[in-house]
């Protein structure tokens, strides 16, 4: 694989799980899940979701968990 498409694999892959936090924000926003952070977790554990210390904890403040 190319650089030029390694690096679109993972700038795409990064938008995908920044629009997954997104939906599940919104998801607790209007009730249809408690929390956040289970199925965060649960996609970081099952399904490889690479995410940082830093997006997980802004995650969490955005839905208002600790």
């Amino acid at each position: 694989m190319s650089k030029a498409a390694e690096i679109h694999v993972s700038d795409t892959t990064a938008i995908t799980n920044l629009a997954a936090i997104g939906i599940l924000i919104e998801a607790k926003r209007r009730g249809l899940i408690q929390a956040v952070k289970p199925v965060l977790d649960e996609l970081r554990a099952k399904a490889g979701f690479r995410l940082s210390k830093a997006i997980v904890e802004r995650a969490l403040r955005e839905a208002g968990e600790p």
